[in-house]
Order: structure tokens, then sequence, then C-alpha cells
């Protein structure tokens, strides 16, 4: 069908454009019009002309297309259409039609988001002629000069996002995520289990492709901030003064309400609480508690919030106790002093001490009151995906937290006799913790040549190591395997496929240099006696310390093979206070159930279900991916310390956990408190400052 446009049409859509838009136009159109056609174009008027010529003004579509590509919607009105009938046609755009490639429009929206800073690098980083890189160069120039040096097209990304990557790595995932979709949707996903890659037909899924988060969003998303000062109407605690410094809002309604609403538009969530607190609890100013879980469970159900990350820091005791330190050989005999009035839910400066529960990682196969799974033969997805990206990942020297986060991506996106697994690592780390890889303990000579080379060039690199964990020392540590399999005399099974685990784990960090030692099937006593024992050995000569723990668990607990539950915080406490590994990490992975939910997916939108099962999978196992994802999946969950703890805040400054927070996120994006991170995010977060 012919567009009906008379040249008065031309005009009064011309006349509303600015210069710098008909360059946009014209960027959009260098696939449609003949490039020496394209250079005459002055003004919109001649570039209709252009494409009159080339018989693409048939497509009655194409100009709509290209003003709400630019954003001109108003402009609409001059052809009888608004927004909503021009995306509700494309739709169901024959396909025949050529319009605006998706490559033309990734490019277009990487312009629209480049800083003036970014631009400066990307100008900076550019192999292209200086003269073409004047003041006046827009972004669209440089990629226009990049394209007639053919170092970049629709196949040739490379460059383009090598130098994204430097300059933003938000705007680099975008060309991730055209890859991604120009292949056909999500990459096919290798299988733990047996290694088989599955394909999905489909729509792309939105949000899984690449290693980054898209928040490029504007405004990015709802940040909800909860501010419980006024406790003494309702309640004999005291009010949170101070708390003005952290800011303000209000607790389950306002979650709910917040769950209900459309993010589809926004790439984040974010939620504050700043509150009294019990174990695993937030108070309200009426002293009544309720569960962290009960306000993170109606945000993870949230379908427009599926794929996204959902962050809440909470500013609150968990518990009544203090947290004591632990000396360093280092430490001075006097006590730290005091300034100015801190309450509890704040600390002050800061001293030679360690909070006792610092530099401690905890990788959990599953998130409180959920189930996990494991083949009969092949072993557990949670620990064969660890075991794969740490073997992976450790010769590139990524941190451990980049690898936890890549472990969750994979488990998350598998079905699991019809239900999901979402792994939950919570950490209490203070540097960056970064691996390595050798050829075994077995091979000494090659240890020991690994270690004079580390130490050799350890006095240089000593400033920039003060962000890492030292992991110089041979062997790096003890890593002790508890494998429990025999559960006969109680109503549990017994663990078929735990042994693959095991073998598995131990190549895993003998490769890595621990020295490991395995005990099997131990009864609850046992447990804590074998714990115990490892935390009384002198560390001093070692750099860390691996605990893998493979059972049958509960909330809160794994279970010895008599079936009797032994708390988690007692297996770690014991090494919190071991003071050969003060200022060292204390690692623990745990393979085992915590409580007998099974967890559902949140479908996307565009979602297709497909599963298929091979093998024999039990409570405490795998198939194939889906278009389902974990409904508590992409959480972070910041807490101002660990369970059973308190913490604190200053009447006038206000707590120490925030103030630090506003501080790391504005200059980046420690105290006798310990701040607790718990995440259940699948990509890296890179957050945007203004």
């Amino acid at each position: 069908m012919k567009q009906n446009m008379d040249p008065l049409t031309f005009h009064k859509i011309d006349e509303g454009l600015e210069r710098s838009e008909v360059d946009q136009l014209k960027f959009l159109c260098m696939d449609l019009i003949p490039k020496k056609r394209l250079e005459t174009v002055n003004d919109a008027k001649e570039l209709f002309m252009r494409l009159d010529e080339q018989t693409l003004l048939d497509d009655k579509l194409l100009i709509p297309e290209l003003l709400i590509t630019i954003g001109r919607n108003d402009l609409l009105g001059i052809l009888g259409m608004s927004k909503a009938d021009v995306e509700r046609n494309l739709q169901q755009r024959d396909a025949s039609s050529k319009g605006v490639s998706a490559y033309r429009k990734m490019l277009f929206r990487l312009s629209e988001d480049m800083t003036e800073d970014n631009l400066g690098s990307v100008k900076f980083l550019v192999k292209l002629p200086k003269a073409k890189l004047g003041r006046s160069a827009t972004f669209l120039d440089v990629m226009i000069e990049m394209e007639k040096l053919q170092n970049l097209g629709e196949d040739n990304l490379d460059e383009l996002y090598n130098i994204l990557d430097k300059c933003d790595k938000q705007l680099a995932c975008r060309i991730q995520d055209y890859r991604a979709q120009e292949q056909g949707g999500r990459l096919p996903l290798r299988e733990v289990f047996p290694n088989v890659p599955v394909s999905l037909p489909g729509e792309s899924m939105p949000g899984h492709t690449g290693e980054y988060y898209n928040v490029t969003q504007r405004p990015l998303g709802y940040c909800l901030i909860i501010n419980n000062f006024n406790f003494k109407k309702m309640s004999p605690l005291s009010n949170r003064t101070g708390t003005d410094k952290d800011r303000a809002s209000e607790m389950k309604d306002v979650i709910r309400q917040f769950a209900k609403e459309d993010h589809t538009r926004m790439g984040a969530f974010v939620c504050c609480v700043l509150s009294h607190g019990e174990k695993g609890t937030v108070l309200g100013i009426d002293a009544k508690e309720v569960e962290i879980r009960e306000l993170t469970k109606p945000i993870a159900e949230c379908h427009t919030l599926a794929t996204k990350p959902k962050l809440f820091f909470i500013q609150a005791c968990q518990g009544s106790v203090g947290q004591n330190g632990v000396w360093t050989t280092d430490a001075p005999d006097q006590n730290p002093t005091e300034e100015d009035p801190y309450e509890d839910d704040a600390y002050n400066p800061a001293c030679r001490s360690i909070p006792i529960e610092a530099d401690m990682l905890i990788g959990m196969a599953t998130v409180e009151h959920y189930q996990s799974f494991r083949h009969t033969r092949e072993g557990s997805i949670y620990i064969q995906e660890l075991c794969h990206q740490l073997e992976q990942c450790c010769p590139r020297k990524e941190d451990i937290l980049s690898i936890l986060t890549k472990v969750n991506h994979e488990v998350s996106l598998k079905i699991l006799k019809g239900c999901k697994q979402m792994p939950e690592p919570r950490y209490t780390l203070t540097r960056k913790l970064m691996g390595k890889t050798g050829t075994g303990s077995n091979k000494s000579q090659g240890n020991q040549n690994e270690q004079k080379k580390l130490q050799a060039s350890d006095g240089s690199k000593r400033k920039k190591t003060r962000e890492c964990y030292s992991m110089s020392k041979r062997p790096l540590g003890h890593c002790l395997i508890i494998n429990n399999f025999n559960f006969e005399g109680t109503s549990l099974g017994n663990r078929r496929g735990t042994d693959k685990d095991k073998d598995d784990l131990t190549r895993v960090f003998q490769n890595m240099f621990f020295k490991v030692e395995v005990r099997d099937d131990l009864q609850a006593s046992d447990m804590l006696t074998v714990i115990k024992e490892f935390a009384e050995r002198d560390h001093s000569q070692m750099d860390a310390f691996v605990c893998c723990i493979l059972s049958h668990g509960k909330k809160g607990s794994v279970l010895g093979t008599d079936g009797i539950p032994v708390p988690i915080s007692e297996l770690t406490q014991l090494f919190a206070e071991c003071r050969t590994l003060v200022k060292k990490p204390k690692i623990f992975f745990i393979q085992a159930c915590q409580d007998n939910e099974a967890q559902q997916g949140v479908l996307i939108a565009d979602g297709l279900v497909k599963t298929t099962e091979e093998g024999t999978f039990e409570q405490g196992s795998h198939t194939a991916a889906s278009h389902s994802v974990h409904k508590d999946a992409d959480f972070l969950i910041g807490i101002a310390t660990v369970e059973s703890y308190k913490s604190f805040r200053h009447v006038k400054d206000g707590s120490i956990f925030i103030q630090e927070l506003c501080k790391q996120l504005e200059s980046g994006c420690r105290s006798k408190q310990m701040p607790e991170v718990r995440y259940t995010l699948t990509k890296t977060l890179v957050l945007p400052m203004q």
C-alpha cells in the first residue's frame, strides 16, 4: 500500500525536526539508501524523497518506525497515528518489509545512552584518524567512520564491544544482548550432565544474555526506604535516634503494593529497611516481628521483576549479643576508646581486633526452606557446577564471588524433577578472594617453584594485593570434606551419587593447592568433633580453610547420619574463633536441603517450558533448561550484621553500615559489627552513578 503523503506532510514533519534528529534519521537509513545519495541529504524532506526513490515508502510503517525510534512520537499525529498503533502494526508487519534493521537500532540506542565522558573515552580508544574525531564528532559519526574502515558491521562487533567494555560495561552488555538475539535467542546451555547442549526454539529470553545485568533504564527502578524511628508509643523499645541520617518511608502492605507495580520499563528494585530487629526478622514500630523472607517473597513472585536484580539493604540487629573481636598478633594491649554515643542497631573508631564472624564464605546449595537435588550417578547439580566453574575460572584469576555468581546462573536455569534450585552464597569477606589452580597437590616440586615465584614477586605487588587475600602459601590450606552417604536406621534414604561429588571436590581442591582430607558417614556428634579438631589446628602457615559438607539437611542445619541436625552456625562459629585463621578466608560449601518445600519458577512473558529427564534424581538432582526462572533468583540482601548479633547506629551520624554503604556506592560503584551479604544474583551487577 502506497504511503499517502503529500509535500505538505513532508514539510510539517521536517519543520518539527532538529538538525541533530535529521542526522539520526540518516544514520538509521544507512542500510536503505545508497551512501552517495544519502550524503547530499540536508533535511527530512530530502531524506523522504530518497526513500521514495527506493520505493521504500510503499511500506506505510517505515516513517512512523523511524519517528518512534528517535523518540518523536509527537509527530505521529501528522500521520494520523499513535505510538500504540505503530507498535501494534509493527508486530504484524509483513516479513518481506525491509524496515530499520535491528543492528542499526542497537547502534542508535547505544548513542542515546552515550555520556560526554564515555564519548571522550571512546574517541581516545578508537583507531581512527584524529581529523575524524574533532570536538563536534558525535558517537554516530564515530561509528560511521568505523564502518567505512570495515572495523564495524553487523557481523563485526568485536572492536566496538572491546572499546565499550573499557568505558561502560552496561553499553557493552547491549552488544552481547543483540548478538544472542540475532542467533535465535539464548545461546545453547551446557548441561552439567550428561554434557549435551540443549537448544530451545522460540523467542529470546530477555535478561539472560550476557554476564551483566542491564541497568540502563531511566528511571532505573523503584527504591523503597522503610524508616522506623518511633518505637516508644507502641512498644518498650527506644526510638532509633540517628536514623534520619539513613533516610525515610513505611512495611508488609507497602512491600505487597510495590510487588504489584509494573516494573516492565525498569531494570532493578531496591528496598532499604531501617529498624530494630531480631534473628531473621525486622521489627515494626509495634515491636512485632516480620520475617525478612516475608518482605522478599512478594518481590520474588513479581513477574515484571523476573531476571532483574532485587536488592535489599537491612539496617537492624539480628539478635541481642554484641560481637567480640579476635585480636590479631600485632594488636595493641589498650582498649579502644569510644567517642560520641552509639546505640544498638551502630560502631566507632577502628582498632586492631577483627569482628569474630569476618572473612567467612558459606556457599549453600539452596536458599532456606527449600530442597536441593542430586543425581544418583553424576552427583549433585550444585557441587558439579561449582567444580566446573572453579576449574574454568580460577586459571583466569576470577574472584570467588564472580565464580559463585556463575554457579548461581547455571543452576538456576535448570528444571529439577519439575522444580527449580537456587543456590545462595552468604559471605562476610573483607577482600577479594582469587583462586589458583595447579597440577595437583602431589606435584610437590611444581608447588615449591610456584611458591618461590609468588614470594619473589610479593613485595612489588604488596600495595595491589591489599585488596585481595593472600593465596601464596603451599599448601594453601586444609580442605575438609564431610561426605554423609549411609543414613540407614533413619527415615532418610542413602545419598546415592554423593561419592561423585566427593571425588570431584577432592580433585579440584588438590589442584588449587589445598591439603584435602575426607571424613565419611559422620553422626552429628562426630561432625562437631571433627570440625572442632580442624578449628584447633595451627593454620599459621596456611592462607585459607575450606570445608565441604555433603549431607541431608533442614532449615539452618545439616544432618548427621543418625538424622540429628547440626546448626550450620555451630560449625562456622568454631572457625570464627580460630586465632590462626584471623583475616584469612574460611569457606564452607554445603550441599544439603534446607527444608521440604519444592522451589517453583516464575515464567517470563515469552517463556517456553521444555524439560527432559535423564537418569534418576533425588532430593538433596537435574534436567534441561527452560524459560522459567527461579523466583528467588536475582536477589542481593545486605544485612547490617550476621544472625544472633547486634548492629550499631550513631545517634547523630546514622548507622555505620548504611553510611559506609552510601560512601562506597558513591565513590566506587568495618566495624566490630560484621555485615553479611546473601545473594542469588545470576549476573554481574554494575550500578550506574550520576
